[in-house]
């Protein structure tokens, strides 16, 4: 019997994994301006030891003007290195995290709930999060720290405390909600179980980010640049106020109404994803609509099952992950990707009781889970590429255009804005490089402007810059030329997005 039941507990995860890695070249259609950047600095640094701006071995990986944590490059790197420039190596080290994570979160409920089932509920659970899916099919910095926090977590509580340490201490490399995050469950964790040398060495593993911080990333870091008192609306309201009373509590209502928005049930199970634009008929929400019922079970008896001596945890660590993220303006589901923690214990306890209840119950609500779950699936895979192709559309096609074509012409003039009105600014030279494994060097050492060897990143005026016959110009559809000076030109090529619809033409003068 306990034969059979491995087997069918490794069918069933071998079958929930597929959602993490079908198509993962694919989709998402196109690595972000983040994304790029990241996959890139990882290409540079495994075969030059230096990032896009020629800083060797960076604590901080300046990114598009913004300074980044840096743990992903460094991971990706190596995977690159024999994976080639493609985006299922740059994609890899999330969907292994991800992976990663599933176990650690099966380890750690088990020990929390000391009952089994209640933690392969809660494994469950998370598998077919869409909030989990998407984030780990994706180069983000925030799932790769929620596996080592994750893991930090279950060798503290195994009393491996020095690796523990490690752990946090590389949360904290991997995205900066773990900055806050982790020294706020690190002293809970210390004081409580009087552990200092764990305490001790997460302070040692703090000094280089404080040290990086404060030295010369500084007003430059995303984890400065993002606080909601940056927010443009909400720090004109604070000024209107008089004294530090009444800014005080200008800024505590912006920051509770943030983490409400957070909480809120029609982010959690309506639209949280924030996949498309409406009035688009199905959004997506963190997790399956039917799963607010067992959620529900999970808040009304989270204290009969959880032992007494890890609420106190669980408390905390719902009220710090969500509140972090509430203190940064354009929230999004990956600023708050540690809160999945506490939301999938709630959710392996009420599936737990749907279980023990009555066994029909069960198998009717997990049906109908996995329908919906495989709807979402259909969803994603089938409509999302197309219906956000123009806002989600990257340079790979202009970079593969350039590797077929680069000795038929001198100079490939690319501009930096796309979009139907030229809405969008991208990263084209990121995604040239990387793509075509240009050597390092010719970034690092690129003039003002993204000039470097026969590219060149600029914004086009047709107006202003009169095209030669030396070079190829790619622009975005809404950067097509006027009639005036189409009369001179040729239509080269004209690339479409996956709806179907123009995304870039590339021009060049007439003979």
């Amino acid at each position: 019997m306990a034969k059979y039941k491995i087997i069918s507990i490794g069918i069933l995860f071998v079958v929930l994994l597929i959602p993490r890695i079908y198509r993962l070249e694919q989709m998402p259609p196109h690595l972000s301006n983040d994304e790029i950047s990241i996959a890139y600095d990882a290409y540079s640094m495994a075969f030059s030891g230096r990032d896009e701006h020629n800083i060797p071995l960076p604590i901080s990986f300046l990114s598009n003007g913004i300074y980044k944590a840096p743990l992903y490059s460094y991971m990706l790197a190596p995977i690159v290195f024999g994976m080639g420039n493609n985006n299922t190596a740059a994609r890899m080290p999330s969907v292994l995290s991800g992976i990663i994570t599933i176990l650690g979160i099966f380890v750690l409920t088990r020990k929390f709930f000391a009952n089994k089932t209640i933690a392969w509920f809660t494994a469950g659970a998370l598998m077919i999060s869409p909030w989990h899916i998407v984030v780990s099919r994706m180069v983000l910095e925030s799932n790769l720290a929620l596996m080592f926090v994750i893991w930090g977590l279950v060798l503290f509580f195994r009393n491996k405390r020095t690796l523990s340490a490690l752990f946090f201490g590389l949360s904290m490399y991997a995205y900066h909600t773990e900055w806050i995050l982790v020294p706020i469950i690190g002293i809970f964790l210390a004081y409580r179980y009087k552990a200092k040398i764990f305490i001790l060495m997460l302070l040692l593993m703090m000094i280089p980010l404080g040290w990086d911080y404060w030295s010369h990333v500084g007003s430059g870091s995303r984890a400065n640049t993002e606080v909601i008192w940056k927010d443009p609306i909400i720090e004109a309201e604070i000024r209107k106020q008089n004294g530090f009373m009444g800014k005080g509590v200008s800024l505590i209502s912006a920051i509770t109404i943030n983490y409400f928005q957070y909480t809120n049930p029609g982010r959690l199970f309506g639209s949280g994803l924030g996949l498309f634009r409406d009035p688009f008929p199905f959004q997506q929400g963190l997790f399956v609509i039917i799963m607010i019922v067992p959620m529900t079970y999970g808040i009304r008896f989270i204290t009969t099952y959880i032992k007494n001596k890890y609420l106190w945890f669980f408390v905390i660590w719902f009220l710090a992950s969500t509140g972090i993220a509430a203190l940064t303006t354009r929230g999004n589901h990956i600023r708050d990707l540690v809160a999945i923690l506490p939301y999938v214990m709630l959710l392996g306890i009420g599936i737990n009781i749907i279980f023990r209840k009555s066994k029909t119950v069960f198998v009717i609500f997990l049906i109908l889970t996995l329908g919906e779950f495989g709807f979402f699936n259909a969803i994603y895979q089938n409509y999302y590429p197309k219906v956000i192709a123009e806002s989600y559309q990257g340079y790979r096609p202009i970079a593969e255009f350039i590797e077929n074509n680069y000795t038929s012409y001198d100079q490939f003039v690319i501009d930096d804005r796309f979009g139907n009105i030229n809405q969008y600014i991208g990263v084209p030279h990121l995604y040239i490089a990387f793509y075509n494994r240009l050597g390092p060097g010719l970034l690092q050492w690129r003039s003002a402007g993204g000039n470097f060897g026969k590219i060149n990143v600029r914004s086009i005026h047709w107006d202003m810059n009169k095209p030669d016959r030396r070079s190829i110009y790619i622009v975005g559809v809404g950067n097509s030329p006027g009639s005036e000076v189409k009369e001179n030109l040729i239509l080269e090529k004209g690339i479409t997005d996956l709806a179907g619809n123009p995304a870039f033409e590339i021009w060049k003068l007439r003979e």
